[in-house]
C-alpha cells in the first residue's frame, strides 16, 4: 500500500487557537434570522475586517454551542430574533466571562435601551448607514486590542 506525502490538516479547533495567540482577528459571530440582512453582515464583516469565519445563528442555544467552540472575536445580534431570543445571546456572552465584544441591531429606542442595559457594548438602529456600523465595529475590535 503506497504512503501518501499529502499533509495532514490542522484540527480547525487548533488553527483557531494558533490565530488567537498570534492576536489576529479570525472569527465573527452573527446571531440573526437567516436573510439578506444577516447575509450581508457577514459580507461586509469578511471584506471589511478580514475575518476567516463567519459563523451564524438563529438562536441564543446555537450561539451559545458556537461560543463555547469556536471563541469569537465579535458578536452582531439582531433585535428581531425576538426579544428575549435576543436577550438570551447577549446574556450568554455576558456571563461566561470572555469578554466578547457584542454589538446589537435593533429597530427602536426602547429595544435600544433594553440591549444596552443587558450589556451591549454598541446598540445601532437599523438603517444606519453602513460606515457607521463599520465605524462601530473597528471600536469594539479597537477595544478588545485586536484592531
Amino acid at each position: 500500500m503506497p504512503i501518501l506525502n499529502k499533509p495532514i490538516p490542522a484540527p480547525p479547533f487548533l488553527e483557531l487557537e494558533v490565530r488567537q495567540i498570534m492576536g489576529k482577528r479570525h472569527s465573527a459571530l452573527i446571531v440573526a434570522n437567516p436573510g439578506h440582512l444577516r447575509e450581508s453582515i457577514g459580507v461586509l464583516l469578511k471584506s471589511n475586517f478580514q475575518f476567516k469565519y463567519i459563523f451564524k445563528a438563529q438562536d441564543s442555544e446555537t450561539a451559545l454551542h458556537i461560543a463555547k467552540n469556536y471563541h469569537p472575536d465579535l458578536v452582531v445580534i439582531d433585535f428581531n430574533l425576538s426579544q428575549d431570543e435576543a436577550l438570551n445571546s447577549l446574556q450568554v456572552f455576558k456571563e461566561d466571562g470572555s469578554n466578547v465584544p457584542c454589538l446589537v441591531l435593533v429597530d427602536t429606542e426602547v429595544e435600544k435601551l433594553m440591549a444596552e442595559s443587558g450589556g451591549a457594548e454598541i446598540t445601532l438602529i437599523k438603517g444606519a448607514p453602513a460606515t457607521t456600523f463599520l465605524s462601530s465595529m473597528e471600536e469594539l475590535l479597537g477595544k478588545q486590542g485586536t484592531s
